[in-house]
């Protein structure tokens, strides 16, 4: 696993959903990927 993004502030509670989301679905690829090389 690697470093996603810095911290943040966030505007909007939306925002801050909508990127939680972004950073879960990245972090998933990263997962994935991972498990495929082993």
């Amino acid at each position: 696993m690697q470093f996603l993004r810095p911290e943040q502030r966030f505007s909007s509670l939306d925002s801050l959903k909508a990127q939680i989301a972004q950073d879960c679905q990245q972090a998933q690829a990263m997962l994935l990927k991972a498990d495929s090389i082993d």
